[in-house]
């Protein structure tokens, strides 16, 4: 069969079929936006869209570096956003078929995980390993074991009902979501040396131009703001999103009928920081829906937190090729995890009493991992990389989370980047590296930072076996 000619009977042009005179004429000089005052951007009526940056005059040399590297980001992460949008709208069509509603959301912030002894007759093998940890190191030094939690008693409401035919189905998304997840995180990668480019530029030379970018700033990402919305960083934009106060003086929920749900515009008792880099004052209107319905649709936290809670249902966990990660298996596990960890933390040390630092870091460890056992998707995800041989299922867990590390390694090569520009001062869009820290930080809570917290978590407790 011949090929179909183009319709304007001549070869179609590489030019037509990438649409590359719009991208060239993309990077056209910018007109004065409205508002700007005119002693602050040069006249630009005379340039063609597409024309070489003009020499002299107004404009630095280093703008055109500065502003061509950031729209070369903005191309890739809507490569980016094109893929991991495709994984997660694949698993969510096969839970809608499957249960009538997409996948349920998953809020990490609202799990606080609080004091709940375990009972030792719900959890024999967890309370026969305290039992040997106490008489292997003396319970003085494991004094916070009377605190363990139930292990795995969190866990996220919706499953994905799977037979035979669906569970097959399945296995297809999850290989041809690790295929574009693998993707998502190598066009991430391709950004990174952007900022090598970038370095070229010197402190003196960026703030040559510096005043003219004010207030703007990388807050104004908006298909940035959407990925990570995307991947499930719901929490981490809540009040960027709805600026509080959420409610009236009159204890009504505030509405505002020019915007998409959930954006809000800041009020005057908004906090300053806030109220100056909220979604509503950073992105332009074009963005607001788009930023809107990334936070309302289904996410990759949702998907993955999904699939993990379904392996605690038998029948789910056979599908998915796991042993069911039940209150039995999280009691097995938690039980090897303790000892593991308490011989861990005593390797080196002295025999007789701890000194108090030492206690306490003990503590603090036993702590945080008593924490993460609280979720029973963590130690789904253990047992799935202990177990899961090469499944789908662990395929696209380890794709998932390798693209969650490259959004926070791209964060922090653009924190080391913007260190060695301008340092610590105050950013021209309020933030700075207070802000950018804030978002790689350990300290935070992991869900702020961390799309995928218990497939990281997991694997502080994958042991041989």
């Amino acid at each position: 069969m011949s090929a179909t000619p183009p319709p304007t009977g001549r070869e179609l042009l590489y030019s037509e079929y990438i649409n590359d005179r719009a991208l060239i004429e993309a990077l056209r000089l910018t007109p004065r936006p409205a508002g700007v005052a005119a002693e602050r951007w040069p006249d630009v009526s005379a340039h063609a869209p597409g024309a070489p940056w003009p020499t002299g005059g107004a404009w630095c040399h280093e703008e055109v570096l500065f502003i061509r590297t950031h729209q070369a980001f903005e191309v890739w992460f809507a490569l980016v956003l094109h893929e991991v949008e495709s994984v997660v709208a694949d698993v969510a069509a096969l839970w809608r078929e499957a249960t009538g509603t997409p996948p349920p959301r998953v809020e990490l912030g609202e799990r606080r995980v609080e004091a709940d002894a375990f009972d030792p007759k719900r959890s024999p093998a967890l309370a026969a390993a305290v039992e040997r940890v106490a008489a292997r190191y003396g319970r003085d030094r494991v004094r916070k074991l009377a605190e363990l939690s139930t292990p795995g008693r969190i866990v996220h409401a919706g499953t994905l009902p799977l037979d035979a035919e669906r569970a097959s189905r399945l296995d297809d998304v999850l290989r041809r979501g690790a295929e574009r997840l693998a993707r998502a995180k190598a066009a991430l990668a391709v950004t990174l040396p952007f900022y090598d480019v970038l370095a070229t530029m010197t402190p003196a030379q960026f703030l040559a131009f510096r005043d003219r970018l004010q207030p703007a700033s990388g807050f104004g990402s908006g298909q940035f703001r959407e990925l990570e919305l995307l991947l499930g960083l719901r929490e981490l934009h809540a009040d960027r999103l709805r600026p509080p106060p959420e409610r009236t003086p009159d204890g009504d929920d505030r509405t505002d009928p020019e915007l998409p749900a959930p954006l809000l515009r800041p009020t005057p008792e908004t906090p300053a920081f806030l109220a100056e880099t909220c979604f509503v004052r950073t992105l332009p209107p074009f963005m607001w829906p788009r930023v809107a319905r990334r936070f309302n649709e289904a996410s990759v936290r949702d998907v993955v937190y999904g699939l993990l809670a379904t392996t605690s249902e038998a029948e789910g966990a056979r599908h998915l090729g796991v042993g069911p990660v039940d209150a039995a298996a999280a009691d097995r596990f938690a039980a090897h995890v303790l000892e593991a960890t308490m011989d861990d933390l005593h390797r080196g040390l002295r025999p007789g009493p701890l000194d108090p630092g030492t206690r306490d870091r003990v503590d603090t460890h036993l702590r945080d991992v008593d924490a993460a056992l609280s979720h029973r998707e963590t130690i789904a995800a253990a047992l799935v990389e202990m177990h899961g041989g090469a499944t789908p299922l662990r395929a696209f867990l380890d794709a998932a989370r390798q693209v969650d590390g490259a959004v926070l390694q791209w964060r922090d090569r653009h924190l080391r980047f913007v260190e060695g520009i301008i340092g610590i001062r105050r950013g021209t869009g309020g933030g700075g590296m207070r802000y950018l820290r804030g978002t790689i930080d350990a300290q935070r809570e992991t869900f702020l930072t961390h799309a995928l917290p218990a497939l990281w978590q997991a694997r502080t407790f994958v042991h041989r076996v």
